[in-house]
């Protein structure tokens, strides 16, 4: 019990400082940053708070795959908790990845080339 809690504990922190970051302005995407463009997840963070406030449309605005992203993260940890191993966490994610990717380069992408 103490080394599961040992390790926990700089994740715990490591969670707690990048929240604080990131809810506080002080994060900047480095995709956005070097090449104007922003990446798949820009705009996740807020579309999440967004969603949180009720928000549907300023999550949409944000960033629409918000909508999408509890389906592989429900399926990975129902798959997780059924003793499938990490292998099924990989085929959970992969099509919505998949789907993300492509959205952000028929979409996004040609917004600003």
């Amino acid at each position: 019990m103490k080394k599961t809690f040992r390790s926990a504990v700089p994740a715990a922190a490591a969670f707690v400082i990048l929240t604080a970051l990131v809810f506080s302005g002080g994060w900047r995407c480095p995709i956005l940053a070097f090449t104007g463009i922003p990446c798949p997840g820009c705009g996740i963070t807020r579309a999440a708070k967004a969603l949180l406030l009720l928000d549907f449309a300023g999550a949409w605005s944000w960033n629409p795959m918000i909508f999408l992203l509890p389906f592989p993260i429900l399926a990975a940890v129902f798959g997780f908790c059924r003793g499938k191993g990490l292998r099924w966490i990989f085929l959970a994610a992969a099509p919505f990845l998949a789907v993300w990717l492509l959205f952000w380069i028929i979409f996004v992408v040609p917004l600003y080339l």
